[in-house]
């Protein structure tokens, strides 16, 4: 049995609750300002910016910016990255990776933390789920050129279908360089974050989802993901996004809803 009943969806769960909170995040955002100094006409023109930024990752699932941190911080990251990797990656065929639950050090470093820790950045994530946000997973992770058959080199969302606040910030660069991914870049279907995905129910009633309703591996598949975004936006064509090598890229997105992958090919550098 499959149904679509909205219930089972946190996103639509709570919604005064919600703005409740969403209101005490703009206070707290002018009063640090005022407190800073800001003048009304900066404090405004900040306010200005944030709602634009709220509104991109509310219509297209995800929001990227670029460096946040300057080039000398980031190379502080760079080198501390370079040598924990080197230390302890686990260096599977796929890709080598770190798990910073052990290297609590690494996220609360000033001098480089503020390029995927950033206050704005919590700001806008916890106005846009209307409640507090909690770190649970942060990981390094080298991804060298390949051709792989693997689930994040394939059109996906995170298994993760009753819980719409899974959110995911990733940092990207060239390995070992200050500079933005060459290639091997993430890339992700704008709009399908307004999805609500089918769920399966077990012999007790209790809804259950599995693999099978994350992956797009098929033509047909991936032509319904094009149709729902044309519908979802309203555009004429298909609009895929992928990251540039211009700048650091920063992106957030919704990775429990919005269709993405990263993208590999045999060619060009390490990321």
């Amino acid at each position: 049995e499959t149904d679509r009943a909205l219930p089972c969806y946190v996103r639509f769960q709570k919604a005064k609750e919600r703005e409740r909170f969403r209101t005490q995040i703009i206070a707290g955002l002018k009063r640090q300002w005022t407190e800073s100094g800001y003048s009304q006409s900066q404090i405004d023109l900040a306010l200005k910016q944030f709602y634009k930024l709220v509104h991109e990752y509310s219509h297209h699932g995800a929001v990227m910016l670029k460096d946040l941190i300057n080039l000398d911080n980031f190379a502080e990251l760079v080198k501390n990255y370079d040598e924990l990797i080197e230390l302890e990656g686990s260096k599977s065929p796929v890709h080598s990776f770190v798990n910073l639950r052990k290297h609590p050090e690494f996220l609360a470093d000033e001098r480089f933390n503020s390029a995927f820790l950033h206050p704005l950045l919590i700001a806008l994530l916890s106005y846009s789920s209307g409640k507090p946000m909690r770190l649970i997973d942060a990981r390094l992770k080298d991804t060298y050129p390949m051709k792989v058959n693997a689930q994040d080199n394939t059109l996906h969302i995170d298994d993760t279908p009753f819980d719409d606040e899974e959110v995911k910030i990733n940092i990207m660069w060239t390995k070992s360089q200050t500079q933005g991914p060459q290639n091997q870049c993430f890339t992700y279907v704008p709009g399908t974050h307004f999805g609500t995905r089918n769920y399966s129910k077990d012999s007790g009633g209790n809804p259950f989802s599995n693999e099978n309703g994350s992956n797009f591996v098929t033509n047909e598949a991936v032509d319904n993901v094009l149709q729902f975004q044309r519908e979802a936006l309203g555009n004429e064509r298909p609009m895929i996004v992928e990251l540039a090598e211009d700048g650091i890229p920063t992106v957030i997105f919704r990775a429990g809803s919005l269709v993405h992958h990263r993208y590999r090919t045999e060619e060009q550098a390490p990321r």
